[in-house]
């Protein structure tokens, strides 16, 4: 499905834009 490769931009944005972790 296409959350597959959304979800996966997005969680690495997340990840790469987390300044609290």
């Amino acid at each position: 499905h296409k959350f597959s490769k959304e979800g996966s931009k997005q969680a690495l944005l997340n990840l790469t834009q987390d300044p609290e972790k």
